[in-house]
């Protein structure tokens, strides 16, 4: 539940980077990201909450710093959007339902009002990776890379910034991530073993 919170934690800072430091985007891009910062600060709220409950908060263990330094080493904005929202936060959308399914057998107190925070969570980060593919597609049709180029595109990026999946994700949620606007071809590539976790033990 720590590591869950830490998570969210960067999500704000991440969200608030990236309306600032990125300029002359239309209006609609900053609504964006303040609007995934706003929920993401209620998600780590509810989360310390529930840390309160069993008599800990935020920063009592430690945490690791992989999504901070991803935002000091994204500076090109697609390079930015590939990478965090479509790349990071969408491995949420894979590892919300392995840990759903996991919070469900125990019998701690507070299983139920933490398998119903980690339900608003997957809900309204379905809704972030969606601004991602948003600007994304955008960002490349200002520079035009044409959509049957987009998919390795996608690839290349994350590639180029080593990204890997967590040990804990098993498969793709495809449904999610379909939803949340990734296309077949995308979900086909991401499939490949060269995105399995090179993490350390």
């Amino acid at each position: 539940m720590h590591s869950v919170a830490h998570i969210e934690f960067c999500a704000i800072d991440l969200a608030l980077d990236c309306a600032y430091r990125f300029r002359n985007m239309p209006k609609s891009y900053y609504f964006d990201w303040i609007e995934v910062a706003k929920e993401e600060v209620e998600h780590f709220s509810h989360l310390n909450e529930l840390l309160g409950f069993v008599g800990f908060k935020y920063g009592d263990f430690l945490v690791h710093d992989l999504l901070f330094s991803s935002m000091q080493k994204a500076n090109l904005l697609l390079d930015r959007i590939a990478l965090v929202p479509r790349g990071m936060e969408a491995v949420g959308l894979d590892v919300n339902p392995f840990l759903c399914a996991k919070v469900a057998q125990s019998s701690h107190k507070i299983k139920a009002p933490l398998l119903e925070v980690l339900k608003i969570i997957y809900n309204e980060e379905i809704s972030h990776v969606s601004k991602g593919n948003k600007w994304f597609h955008y960002i490349c049709e200002e520079a035009k890379i044409p959509p049957k180029k987009r998919a390795t595109t996608y690839i290349e990026i994350l590639k180029k910034h080593c990204f890997s999946f967590p040990k804990a994700n098993s498969s793709l949620n495809t449904e999610a991530r379909l939803k949340a606007g990734f296309s077949k071809e995308e979900l086909e590539l991401l499939s490949d073993s060269t995105f399995t976790s090179s993490n350390p033990k």
